[in-house]
């Protein structure tokens, strides 16, 4: 019979850290010592269909919406997903397609009152909060070396909603977009 003694702290963590290491190994998109690159994400197919970002069954996840209109905001195509009661948050997707790629969004925000870096879907993202870090949130998605997706969320405007992370939310409605957009 062998006696198997306890593992120590040290013992367990190192062996943690090890299988914690093997499975980010398993997972690496590395080749020859390279790491291999996500395909750029294609957007000129919603370029002119912006509301198509999301699908109906994803919109209707969100809550109650009224009927979006695409429109061109300041950084290119966008659709905009309004509440049919004010208490509720309004979404919207915006193509960064004149010029402004995610690294230049990002030097622009990168002090707001709440800014992280994250990953979504597999592509580098941020979030941010240029206001009072309450109330809304933007997640911006690295789509291209030429171009970017930007989700915005605005908040509900009651109480119930002061713990909600509006950055949790945006980055979620980013993630669907991606899956939607990705080849």
């Amino acid at each position: 019979m062998i006696h198997k003694a306890p593992l120590t702290s040290a013992a367990q963590i190192l062996l943690v850290a090890v299988a914690l290491t093997t499975v980010a190994a398993g997972c690496s998109t590395e080749v020859r010592g390279t790491a291999t690159a996500l395909p750029d994400l294609d957007l000129s197919k919603f370029t002119n269909e912006p509301c198509a970002l999301l699908t109906p069954a994803q919109v209707a996840g969100l809550g109650t919406l009224k009927t979006p209109e695409p429109r061109q905001a300041p950084l290119g195509p966008q659709c905009r997903w309004d509440p049919q009661k004010v208490t509720k948050p309004a979404y919207s997707v915006t193509l960064a397609t004149k010029g402004q790629t995610m690294e230049s969004l990002r030097e622009k925000f990168k002090d707001a009152t709440k800014y992280r870096e994250t990953v979504v879907s597999g592509y580098p993202a941020f979030s941010y909060d240029a206001g009072d870090g309450k109330g809304m949130c933007n997640t911006v998605v690295d789509s291209s070396h030429k171009d970017a997706i930007v989700v915005n969320v605005i908040g509900e405007f009651t109480k119930a909603a002061e713990n909600t992370d509006y950055c949790d939310v945006a980055e979620m409605v980013a993630a669907s977009v991606v899956a939607n957009v990705k080849p």
